[in-house]
């Protein structure tokens, strides 16, 4: 069940290392493809908030039993404003303008999500883990 989570965890920390990639290239189509995957993003972040919410459903968790949970959801909302803020300032003809800087905000904003993916596969995984098995027993 909770391999479930660290796939869409996964999965959206390769969404992030993807446009890394991508921010760093100096191709003229480079920041349309980066504003294409945009839509990849938004579907990433909607999955993983879908599954991490039904996880904790369907053990009947609250905040009280996991309450890292809360931990969890105000990292998962600074990462949602962080990015939709970086992709309201980066439109594809400012992103071509001034690579540079459009380069330092995405080495910024990766080193969130890198920081994060970590976490909630070192802490909130394992303590998600734990909540579910202590329910059970009770």
């Amino acid at each position: 069940m909770t391999a479930n989570v660290a796939r869409t965890f996964d999965r959206y920390f390769e969404t992030a290392v993807y446009a890394n990639r991508l921010a760093q290239e100096r191709t003229p189509d480079d920041p349309m493809k980066l504003v294409q995957l945009r839509r990849t993003v938004s579907e990433v972040t909607s999955e993983m908030q879908r599954i991490v919410d039904a996880i904790v459903q369907e053990n009947g968790l609250t905040d009280t039993q996991l309450p890292i949970l809360a931990e969890h959801r105000a990292r998962f909302a600074a990462e949602r404003s962080a990015v939709a803020n970086h992709q309201a300032n980066w439109a594809a003809p400012a992103m071509a303008k001034d690579r540079d800087r459009y380069q330092a905000d995405v080495n910024a904003l990766f080193k969130m999500h890198e920081n994060n993916h970590r976490w909630r596969k070192q802490v909130f995984i394992p303590a998600l883990e734990t909540a579910i098995r202590n329910r059970r027993r009770n």
